[in-house]
């Protein structure tokens, strides 16, 4: 996911199909858009519960808060085991709300994971102050984007970054942020990755990565790198079309996959891009990447990229999206934005399909179950939110460190106003 998902936009609102199967049943015009396109049931109609939830199923999904609440439905799918949710800007619009959303979260099933984008640079979710409205500039929050601190190269600073935003994303009760980026910044007409990446650089990419990651880790925070297996040579983007990265493999690994430390993350986000030197299909919902991180040791859970994005539910439907990146090997699936989109219905529709598949003999049970044992493992790692009255103090303390990076990469500090303004 990147600066724009989760975010409404206007120049968006009517590209690509991403819920081609099940449009019917859910309610979700099949004519929409992708992503932020997609429709929302009408405001009169009531909520689509899941019928005879699978406790097996729901343990490996992460779809969105609807209407940026834990409203009914989503309590009821908790309780009844659901894997947690995810936060974007218009949930979280201040730290206390996160906080309050997650543990209510927590409270309906202790061992859910609440998970968020926070990168730093423009993809912020608690930081965000962008309206979505086309034509604005950007802002950004207390930390600048990846490739400022790659500039700085200090993986100690790096590090201190990471333990700042995980101290943030601890008192908000979060427990898994996808970052850090470990994608390698090696196309200048790359669309969605650009700054978000360290360096053009395999080895600095994997040295402050790991370093984000520790920091991380030192404040009880869950890791996640992406976008595996490398998402820094394409020149489209995966939220509207499937990039394909034309290289021999051995090269690729060596230009791209190099930049991930897997040793040193819990998880990995898989791409909706194809290598055909790795194999056939996007990496998120084709066998081989599962192959390639079983090859590489990997050990971690594997989380796809929102499943809403064009590249894997506009061609083969967001339903069958789910149940492929199930068989591709991930543990958590993170359905996608809830705006513009009914969040009940793509829960039901996920939901649906993978208990069709199970029925049908397609997916195996006991795998499943498996899969859910590893992710509250992991969770079961991170600390209780901090006991801390008042986050201003954490979150200066970001402030600090992120303009302590800009300065010493040659660029202006930013002032929490100025964020705030766009400016």
């Amino acid at each position: 996911m990147g600066p724009d998902h989760g975010r409404f936009d206007h120049h968006r609102a009517a590209r690509g199909d991403l819920l081609r199967v099940g449009a019917a049943q859910s309610g979700l015009r099949a004519d929409g858009g992708g992503g932020e396109g997609m429709s929302e049931r009408a405001v009169t109609e009531p909520p689509v519960r899941i019928q005879d939830p699978d406790a097996d199923v729901l343990a490996l999904l992460l779809p969105p808060l609807p209407a940026g609440d834990v409203d009914e439905v989503i309590e009821d799918a908790l309780r009844a085991g659901l894997g947690g949710v995810v936060y974007f800007a218009h949930d979280v619009p201040t730290l206390a709300r996160a906080r309050e959303l997650s543990d209510r979260v927590h409270r309906a099933n202790p061992d859910a994971v609440v998970a968020i984008d926070e990168e730093g640079g423009p993809v912020t979710r608690l930081f965000s102050r962008f309206s979505g409205l086309p034509g604005q500039a950007r802002t950004e929050g207390p930390l600048p984007s990846a490739g400022v601190f790659g500039r700085v190269d200090d993986p100690e600073l790096t590090r201190e970054a990471g333990v700042a935003m995980g101290a943030v994303l601890t008192w908000c009760g979060i427990d898994l942020d996808f970052a850090p980026v470990a994608d390698v910044n090696s196309n200048p007409d790359n669309p969605v990755i650009g700054l978000r990446a360290y360096a053009a650089d395999p080895a600095r990419v994997r040295t402050q990565s790991a370093a984000f990651a520790a920091g991380l880790h030192q404040a009880g925070v869950l890791s996640c790198a992406k976008h595996f297996p490398g998402h820094g040579d394409t020149a489209t983007d995966s939220h509207h079309t499937l990039p394909t990265v034309e290289m021999p493999r051995d090269r690729f690994l060596a230009e791209h996959l190099a930049g991930f430390p897997l040793a040193e993350v819990d998880a990995v986000m898989t791409a909706h891009i194809e290598v055909p030197a790795l194999g056939q299909g996007p990496a998120s919902i084709s066998r081989w990447s599962a192959e390639l991180l079983a090859e590489q040791g990997f050990e971690g859970l594997v989380v796809t990229d929102a499943l809403d994005m064009a590249a894997v539910s506009g061609t083969v439907g967001f339903p069958e999206s789910c149940v492929r990146a199930l068989e591709a090997g991930a543990d958590l699936l993170c359905l996608g934005t809830s705006i513009r989109r009914d969040a009940h219905a793509m829960l039901d529709q996920a939901h649906g399909a993978i208990a069709a598949a199970l029925a049908s003999g397609r997916l195996d049970r006991s795998d499943l179950q498996t899969r859910a044992v590893r992710v509250r493992a992991a969770r079961a790692v991170r600390r209780v939110a901090a006991e801390v009255a008042d986050p201003t103090a954490l979150t200066d303390e970001l402030w600090r460190i992120g303009n302590l990076a800009r300065v010493r990469a040659g660029l202006p500090a930013l002032s929490p106003e100025a964020a705030a303004a766009g400016s």
